[in-house]
């Protein structure tokens, strides 16, 4: 037995026994393409709300745009993986309120760049690049790749 089956199997039901040891997923790392395609997406639905537009059509952009996000990262096959590991190192598969807060900026973004009043070009395209770059680098705890790293031993 690993190292790496130390963690996992701490949290183990007994009624596991019928997959292999191979079957057993304790890391998943989040693939590049999917990290910045998602980032991109869901910076744009907040960069949106900075441009000078009408506010249904800002409204309709945040949608398709944090939408096409989500389901992007929901869709993609790695997935299947983040939740086999959540659930062989949690046990089961919750959404809590540690995997919201880093949705919270962005959520603060959508509801404070309607009311700037010097909205343009310039405060869409870095709201976009702000949120965009923020999302890249908090994406593992978005999409909960964060939660399932093996702790740093000393």
């Amino acid at each position: 037995m690993t190292n790496d089956d130390t963690h996992r199997d701490n949290n183990r039901e007994t009624s596991d026994h019928e997959l292999s040891e191979s079957e057993y997923i304790t890391t998943v790392s989040t693939p590049n393409l999917v990290r910045t395609i998602a980032s991109l997406l869901l910076g744009g639905a907040v960069g949106v709300m900075g441009f000078a537009i009408a506010p249904l059509l800002k409204v309709i952009l945040l949608i398709v745009l944090a939408g096409a996000g989500l389901l992007f990262i929901t869709i993609h096959p790695y997935r299947r993986d983040v939740n086999a590991a959540y659930m062989n190192r949690y046990g089961e598969y919750r959404t809590t309120v540690r995997r919201l807060i880093p949705l919270f900026p962005d959520w603060l973004a959508l509801m404070i760049l309607p009311v700037i009043p010097m909205q343009g070009t310039f405060l869409g395209i870095i709201a976009f690049v702000v949120a965009s770059v923020y999302n890249y680098l908090v994406f593992p705890w978005i999409d909960g790749t964060a939660y399932t790293q093996e702790p740093d031993n000393p």
